[in-house]
């Protein structure tokens, strides 16, 4: 009976230790692998690490993109989770433009919307307005759950993400609820919108893709992170993805913000039947990239079955 009330107990310790530092795990059921849209006409293909920014000696929390610059909430120097700073960081030179006194409030996201900062305290349960100048508080509003986290702004309305309740808010700048969807696992801190919707954690370095009728459509993993990082919010900007990793379990991870570029997806290989102008039995298999393809089939070339073997005969008149 001890043996099993330990083990109870040990294991409500560790999902408290996940809770507090954040997502550091994957969640099963998770759609991986479905298409994920390109962003304002980009092309499509895979978030990779290129470069990051260290902010020493503090855990980086939520962070927004805007007009060039990034919103980053983090710890002071060395501190807690019950105090934050807010700083303006040019994300080209790395360099923090300007910065906010302590508050002494657990600060997770932050957004930029109606010429205001909006800031998650996952201490006192409450949105925080803020000048984006001079940092000064302008209002303040309890939100619908219990421990708010990731905020963004969809140039009208306010979303916010409650891992603990589960559930995503839709909220005028008063703070009151227009509308909200559940969510299905604890672990969605981050949120960003992103045109016709917003993106969210699920999971240490994988995204999800909600529609404001709280539809999941698409999923993408974050390629190039080190081992043992954990994302706990993201913030689109100059077509780059910038991710905080404060919910990483080594505390060095936690001072970083990555910085990802969409790299193109590899194209894929092709097998060909390949019918040589003015040689038609010299058809023969060959492995051609898919961008390639159109101009094959266009001149009397044929697809080859996927398991053909490279220079064997083949014959287009043989449907595959």
């Amino acid at each position: 009976m001890k043996r099993a009330i330990v083990l109870a107990l040990a294991s409500v310790f560790a999902v408290s230790l996940s809770l507090y530092y954040g997502c550091i795990s994957n969640e099963p059921g998770s759609p991986v692998g479905v298409g994920v849209p390109a962003r304002d006409g980009a092309p499509a293909g895979t978030w990779t690490v290129s470069d990051s920014i260290t902010i020493s000696g503090r855990e980086v929390c939520g962070l927004a993109y805007d007009s060039g610059y990034l919103w980053v909430t983090h710890m002071p120097p060395n501190g807690d989770s019950e105090h934050v700073i807010i700083s303006k960081l040019d994300p080209v030179s790395h360099q923090v433009v300007s910065q906010s006194r302590e508050f002494a409030w657990n600060g997770r996201g932050i957004c930029v919307g109606n010429n205001s900062l909006w800031l998650a305290d996952a201490l006192h349960d409450v949105i925080h307005e803020l000048d984006p100048t001079t940092f000064q508080e302008r209002s303040a509003f309890s939100t619908p759950g219990s421990e708010p986290c990731g905020v963004t702004f969809d140039g009208v309305a306010l979303w916010l993400t409650d891992p603990w309740y589960r559930s995503v808010y839709k909220l005028d700048t008063l703070g009151h609820v227009i509308s909200s969807f559940a969510i299905p696992y604890e672990y969605r801190w981050a949120l960003e919108w992103d045109g016709g919707g917003m993106w969210t954690t699920s999971g240490a370095t994988t995204l999800v893709f909600y529609t404001p009728s709280g539809q999941m459509t698409a999923t993408e993993e974050l390629m190039g992170l080190p081992r043992g990082v954990a994302v706990l919010d993201v913030a689109f900007g100059a077509d780059k993805l910038f991710a905080s990793s404060g919910s990483s379990m080594e505390y060095a991870k936690r001072e970083k913000i990555y910085i990802l570029e969409k790299r193109p997806s590899r194209p894929q290989a092709v097998r060909i039947c390949h019918v040589p102008p003015g040689n038609p039995e010299n058809a023969h298999v060959i492995v051609i990239s898919e961008k390639a393809v159109h101009a094959h089939l266009a001149h009397g070339d044929c697809f080859a079955p996927e398991d053909a073997i490279p220079g064997a005969p083949c014959d287009c008149a043989v449907r595959h």
